[in-house]
C-alpha cells in the first residue's frame, strides 16, 4: 500500500503577486478583445502593485454594440464588470 503526503503552503506575498499578475493579464486581454472587435477603451484609474500587474484597473469599454459584444461578462475570480450609462 502506498501513500502520499502533501502539504500546500499559500504565503500571503506570492497570494497577492498571483492576484497583480492575474489582474494585469485580464486588463490585457480586454484591451486586445476590444482592440480587435472594433470598440474603444479608456483607462479611467489604476493602481499598480509593488510586486508587477495591478491591485487595481478600471477602464471603460465603448464602440457600436458593446453590450452585445461583452454580454457574457460579469464580476468573477474577484474582479467586477460594471456598466456605466
Amino acid at each position: 500500500m502506498q501513500t502520499a503526503t502533501r502539504s500546500w503552503k499559500s504565503e500571503p506575498e506570492r497570494a497577492e503577486a498571483k492576484r497583480a499578475i492575474f489582474a494585469a493579464d485580464l486588463y490585457r486581454m480586454y484591451h486586445r478583445y476590444a482592440e480587435s472587435a472594433g470598440l474603444k477603451t479608456e483607462d479611467l484609474e489604476s493602481s499598480p502593485s509593488e510586486l508587477g500587474g495591478f491591485k487595481e484597473a478600471i477602464f471603460r469599454v465603448s464602440g457600436e454594440s458593446v453590450f452585445r459584444k461583452l454580454r457574457y461578462e460579469s464580476g468573477v475570480s474577484s474582479c467586477a464588470a460594471r456598466a456605466c450609462h
